[in-house]
């Protein structure tokens, strides 16, 4: 009679322990899982507004325009762990050759070293690969 009062509470006890350790680890796992979604939204309208790939290099070089937003980016470069490895590098890949790309366009209208149109066209279509590469991947994620 005793061993079975004990078994009881043991397993009462039990019971209780993974109810908790189950009503602690869900929430945080269903609000990362919710997170991560709206930072792969919201990463994926971004790097869709990036569009400078189709303009001409002329008007690009003249106006040196702001190439596009990337405040979703800046404010949460910390979260971007938070993806899988195949988002992440295509999205680090945009961002850098979009700087890079900058620097380019910047170089060229200042006159600095010899930044050709050739190279500035290169550059400009690498741009569009790694972004297609970026929204492929995310587009991948959210489906």
């Amino acid at each position: 009679m005793a061993l079975g009062i004990q078994a009881g509470t043991l397993i009462i006890a039990v019971a209780t322990l993974f109810g908790a350790l189950i009503g602690a680890v869900i929430p945080r796992w269903l609000q990362r899982r919710m997170e991560r979604r709206h930072l792969r939204i919201a990463l994926k309208k971004e790097i869709e507004k990036n569009d400078y790939y189709s303009w001409d290099i002329e008007y690009l070089k003249d106006v040196q325009p702001k190439l596009g937003p990337s405040t979703v980016y800046e404010f949460n470069v910390d979260r971007i762990g938070f993806l899988t490895d195949e988002e992440v590098e295509p999205i680090f890949d945009f961002y850098t050759e979009k700087e890079d790309f900058q620097a380019y366009l910047r170089d060229s209208s200042r006159g600095e070293g010899s930044v050709e149109s050739d190279s500035i066209k290169e550059s400009q279509e690498y741009a569009e690969k790694c972004r297609e590469n970026a929204l492929s991947a995310l587009e991948k994620h959210l489906s």
